[in-house]
């Protein structure tokens, strides 16, 4: 299982928990997996991570407690992410597409990790920090898509007038929302790529009773898989 909710309120962007609430299932198997297998499929997705990556080492983690998650669940973590990579190939994904879907889990997480702040030359736009340059790298790699045309997306915007387009920069707090609208965008994707297989297998019988995935409204800002 895993939620993730990118609700932005107030201030708070990013995945946030509720009291109580249970969530990041599938981020804290990833995590778990990696630090008992360094070579295993998690640990190559979670890259550049290096050495033993925690729950503080993703921004987007720092608001949840894998302690929830045990709570909730019988197995160890690692042990999750192999039942759940399991329900995956049952739903028809081959082991090349259930590592992509690891890597894209993982970029949502290295999403998290571009931090903006502001730009050096004291104007109110926004600038990616040093420390964004490798998470950057690996979101750019992962979705497939330039390094510098997520920064342009994150970092300016362009509004056509009487035949010219003006550019304007982004603040630190728009910067914040594109950052945290583009990680809700792929993970809301996964989570209708995932539903659309979970139909078609459903159509042609029923799924394999230890492999059923709890679904939500995708709508719902806490999405669950």
């Amino acid at each position: 299982m895993v939620a993730v909710s990118l609700k932005n309120r107030g201030r708070e962007r990013g995945p946030r928990r509720g009291a109580g609430e249970a969530k990041f299932h599938l981020f804290y198997q990833i995590l778990s997996s990696a630090r008992a297998d360094g070579d295993g499929p998690a640990a190559a997705a979670l890259a550049p991570a290096e050495g033993h990556p925690s729950e503080a080492s993703f921004a987007y983690l720092q608001h949840g407690s894998p302690a929830d998650m045990a709570a909730h669940a019988p197995m160890a973590s690692a042990e999750q992410l192999a039942h759940t990579m399991r329900c995956v190939r049952s739903l028809g994904f081959d082991d090349a597409e259930a590592a992509r879907l690891l890597q894209l889990l993982a970029a949502v997480l290295h999403l998290g990790n571009l931090v903006l702040v502001p730009a050096a030359d004291g104007s109110d736009g926004a600038e990616l920090a040093p420390s964004a340059r490798a998470p950057l790298t690996f979101c750019a790699s992962a979705l497939r898509v330039p390094s510098d045309r997520i920064q342009v997306s994150l970092l300016t915007s362009a509004t056509a007038v009487a035949g010219e387009t003006i550019v304007r920069r982004a603040t630190v707090a728009q910067a914040e929302d594109r950052r945290d609208a583009l990680a809700k965008a792929v993970f809301t994707r996964l989570f209708a790529l995932v539903i659309a297989r979970l139909n078609e297998t459903i159509s042609r019988g029923p799924p394999q009773p230890a492999c059923l995935l709890y679904t939500s409204d995708a709508a719902d800002d806490s999405l669950r898989v």
